[in-house]
């Protein structure tokens, strides 16, 4: 049915009158009168009685009248509705993200996020760095963050198959065991020569934490008595509260180092820690992931 017809008839019906509903509808009586008899076709009753003093509905014009009103509020829903997902107001947006960013950017930006659209659903993972590109290949993921060294050399490695964008970055702190709990704030890292240290796995192909922490051996003449390899940051902490070793962890570890973890800023100037937001080349981003993409590069 053509609401433009139903909208024609209400006008008509709420004015008694096709050349009064005419007027209100900047049209000449003519064409109403046509799209009135085109209605009544359509659906096969008479709508309208004509008096003396205009037009009134007949029992069939009165239950169109009150459906019509329903069918046109229905229609605007469904116009909104489709409005809020064209805008990715309505969806789904699954993120699997490394840790630094989960604790660090992460919770502002779903704040952000969410108060600009409460209807979309929301699930956050935080898989191991090759993980979050399986995932994201795969179509489990719609985004995956990473944490690397220079966006733009995960670009080169990947760009193949995944469009990659800055989302940020984290300054590099200490993270140290109890025993450096007087330790100087900021720190110096020659401090460290001879210490165990925790390293994180590199799984990415491109440079990133273990990169940087072995130039700033290389430039502090820090030799390490010995190396302990973790699968992640987080499975860092309770080996350094332990007293087992030493490392360098992005500055959003702040928030969660657990206790005993000492955190300390550092006298020397490293390369800051980026974080690169990764989606398929496979398809067009949904319009969900087109908004949450405007909040988070940069």
């Amino acid at each position: 049915m053509d609401t433009r017809l139903l909208r024609y008839f209400l006008a008509i019906v709420e004015e008694g009158s096709i050349s009064r509903a005419a007027a209100r509808l900047h049209m000449t009586q003519p064409p109403l009168s046509a799209a009135l008899g085109q209605l009544e076709k359509d659906l096969g009753v008479t709508l309208l009685t004509r008096t003396a003093r205009g037009v009134v509905p007949t029992p069939a014009g009165h239950a169109l009248t009150k459906h019509s009103h329903e069918i046109l509020a229905s229609m605007e829903d469904v116009r909104e509705r489709l409005r809020h997902i064209h805008e990715g107001g309505v969806g789904d947006l699954r993120l699997a993200v490394v840790s630094p960013f989960l604790w660090g950017r992460l919770p502002e930006l779903l704040r952000r996020f969410v108060a600009v659209a409460p209807d979309v659903d929301v699930s956050v993972s935080s898989p191991a760095p090759l993980d979050v590109l399986d995932a994201v290949r795969s179509g489990k993921a719609d985004l995956g963050v990473l944490s690397v060294t220079e966006t733009a050399e995960l670009r080169e490695r990947y760009g193949h198959e995944l469009h990659v964008a800055r989302a940020g970055s984290f300054p590099l702190i200490a993270a140290l065991p109890p025993s450096y709990a007087g330790a100087a704030d900021p720190f110096d890292l020659a401090e460290l020569d001879g210490a165990t240290w925790i390293m994180a796995r590199s799984t990415l192909g491109v440079a990133s934490l273990p990169e940087i922490i072995r130039d700033a051996w290389r430039d502090n003449r820090i030799r390490p008595q010995r190396e302990r390899t973790v699968e992640s940051v987080p499975t860092a902490m309770p080996l350094i509260a332990a007293e087992l070793g030493v490392t360098l962890v992005p500055e959003p570890v702040r928030t969660m180092p657990g206790p005993g973890v000492v955190l300390r800023s550092l006298m020397q100037d490293l390369p800051v820690l980026e974080s690169a937001i990764v989606w398929s080349r496979r398809e067009e981003p949904s319009a969900v992931m087109r908004r949450f993409l405007s909040m988070a590069v940069g």
